[in-house]
């Protein structure tokens, strides 16, 4: 009989590192049957879904609050679903509020559980390496630092690298780039990435756009990119744009398209995420920027252990790009920091090596394979 292992992704970050990881187990060993709750790329990986990572999908204290009985219900019903399938193994991406409540959960049921992508406890604090310690067999980590935390604290742990390296690569030149685009070499490109979930984007791309008009009325040799994530609807972003007069073209995020967008681009004004990395291997400048609400802000100041968000900026141990949260997510902020970027001397070039002492942090590639053989082992 086929070994059963399930997986658990509540966001398209996880989704798309988990489809990578289904790939090269399926790739390994054909025969294993996977299931569980993901998004469209783990369901092109193979993965049989009976929930979607959009069910839960979100951001902030409103929305636990708000979804707590549709959350409640798909965490219990994973849970029937892995006992009455008798699972050999349980993987849990990401998404630590949802998965750590899953691992404890799991634990008492005698069920094997592999964490994979570390949730932030460096941010968080150290309840959360006591819970990982106590209820998983092992975690697979993306970066160094995290490996080194987790020994520290007596977690069994293993150091994979990070499997974007094997994913965010341009598929041409950027000048090809550029005109297969359609867009103009000869001026400054700019991508906008206001994040994937619907609260996020109502929250960041109005500042974006506006910060965006403001800067091309300062200097008309800008060109924009804006990026639609597929799950959100189109008509939000149409209405947002509708007050952007300057060249702008809006694209949807499949596949590995993201990294040609990024290929053209001289600078990102981007959501605090997955997506800032992804413009640290890329070599983009950025702008992070985040924002939730007054109360949720509140709840995150109260447990945050660092002053940073950045992913770069985190791995850098220094503030290599600009980061606006909160309040300091203002129109004058957004293009007091992006002008400087395009248009004082040696800002971008310096950010552009900080940022390659950063993807060089992040290991080799294949970093997928090896969790895949890793999840192997401790199956078998």
């Amino acid at each position: 009989m086929s070994k059963k292992i399930f997986l658990v992704a509540g966001e398209p970050s996880g989704d798309l590192h988990a489809s990578s990881l289904a790939a090269e187990i399926k790739k390994a060993d054909p025969d294993i049957s996977l299931s569980g709750i993901g998004g469209a790329n783990m369901a092109s990986a193979g993965v049989s879904l009976f929930h979607r990572t959009d069910e839960l999908a979100i951001i902030g204290l409103q929305d636990i609050l708000k979804h707590f009985w549709k959350i409640k219900e798909i965490f219990f019903s994973f849970i029937a679903k892995v006992e009455e399938e008798k699972a050999d193994l349980v993987i849990l991406i990401d998404y630590p509020g949802f998965n750590l409540r899953m691992a404890k959960e799991l634990k008492k049921r005698g069920i094997k559980v592999i964490y994979y992508v570390s949730p932030q406890v460096w941010v968080w604090g150290s309840d959360r390496i006591e819970t990982i310690r106590n209820c998983v067999e092992k975690i697979l980590v993306f970066f160094k630092f995290e490996e080194d935390l987790y020994k520290r604290n007596g977690v069994p742990v293993e150091f994979v690298g990070h499997p974007l390296l094997d994913t965010a690569k341009p598929s041409a030149a950027k000048s090809a780039i550029i005109e297969k685009l359609r867009l103009d070499n000869a001026k400054k490109t700019v991508i906008i990435l206001p994040g994937s979930r619907k609260r996020e984007v109502s929250a960041l791309l109005p500042t974006m756009v506006k910060a965006s008009q403001k800067l091309y009325e300062k200097n008309k040799s800008i060109q924009f990119i804006v990026v639609r994530s597929q799950t959100l609807d189109k008509n939000i972003f149409e209405k947002c744009l509708s007050l952007l007069k300057a060249p702008c073209l809006l694209v949807e995020n499949t596949g590995n398209d993201l990294y040609d967008y990024l290929a053209a681009s001289d600078l990102a004004i981007a959501a605090s995420g997955t997506v800032t990395l992804e413009c640290a291997i890329m070599n983009v400048p950025m702008v992070i920027t985040y924002k939730v609400s007054p109360i949720s802000a509140i709840v995150m100041r109260a447990f945050m252990r660092i002053s940073m968000i950045g992913l770069a900026n985190i791995l850098a141990g220094k503030k290599i790009v600009p980061e606006l949260v909160q309040s300091d997510f203002t129109v004058g902020n957004v293009l007091r920091e992006a002008s400087k970027i395009l248009f004082e001397e040696g800002v971008s070039s310096r950010i552009k090596k900080e940022l390659a002492g950063v993807k060089e942090s992040l290991g080799k590639e294949g970093a997928s394979r090896r969790a895949a053989l890793s999840v192997l082992n401790s199956l078998n």
